[in-house]
């Protein structure tokens, strides 16, 4: 959790640089000038890759306490709630909700 917030507190800061800070628009390279993609592009990219990267970490904490919620939330220091609300967030099923589904 701690990487992820310091994770998403560089991606605040990068969207609050002044406009002289950030990238030119166009960039050199061995082809001539390329466009630099866009600033917004790129923090969604960094917020999808640090999206999964929770979720992945989520998982495997769950899966190291057999699904237990009230473990995983107690070992995160977290209460189920929230657990349960980040799951939700994340489009992690809890896996009692599986079962019955099946």
């Amino acid at each position: 959790m701690r990487s992820f917030v310091a994770s998403f507190a560089a991606a605040v800061a990068l969207l609050a640089a002044p406009a002289h800070a950030q990238a030119p628009a166009w960039q050199a390279g061995t082809d001539g000038l390329r466009p630099v993609p866009a600033l917004s592009a790129r923090v969604t990219d960094l917020t999808n890759t640090l999206t999964a990267d929770e979720r992945a970490r989520l998982e495997s904490k769950l899966a190291s306490f057999e699904g237990n919620i009230s473990r995983t939330a107690d070992m995160l220091g977290v209460e189920r709630s929230n657990l349960y609300r980040k799951m939700r967030g994340l489009g992690i099923t809890p896996r009692r909700e599986e079962e019955e589904s099946a």
